[in-house]
């Protein structure tokens, strides 16, 4: 199984997000539509 790293820059503050996924596509999508409860602070 491959994995992914992905780094996002917040627009707020410049700080680093850095994650991982097996799954890319549905990770963006997810990210893009507000799913991810951890990234509504940083963005």
């Amino acid at each position: 199984m491959f994995y992914y790293t992905y780094i996002l820059q917040s627009l707020k503050n410049n700080s680093l997000y850095i994650g991982y996924t097996s799954n890319l596509k549905n990770r963006f999508n997810e990210l893009i539509y507000g799913h991810s409860h951890k990234l509504l602070s940083f963005v």
